[in-house]
């Protein structure tokens, strides 16, 4: 770093908690993560929706209408969405909630919850398959784009590891459009505050909002043929 650059701001301690859990994730996995291919992560991203869609179910459960939940609302009916009050990933957010001096959860940030739990408790504290899944794939995905395994994906990073994969659509026409949705779509929704990194908070809550959209939805169907026809 030059010495006229300035270190990033400190992250809040919800989102800290993230970095640390997911590095500790790919510890735990070695490289395995990175025998993932990107043609092979481009077609596991549809599976992530059924995972994303459940988690809205499971909010509106325990908290119908709601914009947000209290954390102690969410630990008192943790045995309502199979989870364990006592687990340690239960107990990492609450206690990283209270260093924020948070009460409440928004319900765009319940997926926080889900993943904190499911990676510090390798995934037996949520009940759910299509979270599982979902939380699974985006942590490979994320693994996969940060090879400094720092838990950040820096610029040279990401676009590196997406020109290597969108390499192989080709330059036609349909080809394109995929292209720019992976590439250029892809950074700009995840770099929220365009700091030219993305936290795996960001990457969390941006794939999640790329996944969930209607477009996403209509392009599934034409990256899965395009991947198959160059693999």
């Amino acid at each position: 770093m030059g010495c006229g650059a300035s270190s990033p701001a400190p992250l809040p301690p919800l989102e800290q908690k993230l970095v640390e859990v997911v590095i500790k994730a790919k510890q735990r996995s070695g490289s395995h993560a990175k025998k993932q291919s990107f043609n092979g992560l481009i077609l596991m991203f549809p599976k992530m929706r059924p995972g994303f869609k459940k988690v809205e179910e499971v909010f509106n459960l325990i908290a119908p209408a709601a914009k947000s939940i209290s954390l102690q609302s969410l630990k008192d009916q943790a045995s309502k969405i199979g989870v364990d009050s006592e687990c340690e990933g239960m107990k990492e957010v609450l206690a990283v909630a209270s260093l924020e001096g948070r009460t409440q959860l928004a319900a765009n940030e319940f997926i926080l919850f889900w993943t904190i739990v499911y990676l510090v408790d390798q995934g037996k504290g949520v009940q759910y398959e299509e979270i599982k899944t979902a939380l699974d794939i985006v942590e490979k995905a994320f693994t996969y784009f940060d090879s400094s395994s720092d838990g950040f994906l820096e610029r040279p990073e990401l676009v590196k590891a997406l020109q290597s994969g969108t390499k192989q659509f080709g330059s036609t026409k349909t080809g394109t459009k995929a292209q720019k949705s992976v590439a250029e779509r892809l950074f700009d929704v995840l770099d929220d505050d365009g700091s030219g990194r993305v936290s795996f908070k960001e990457f969390l809550l941006g794939m999640q909002k790329i996944v969930m959209s209607e477009e996403m939805a209509e392009e599934d169907e034409e990256l899965r043929q395009l991947t198959e026809g160059n693999s």
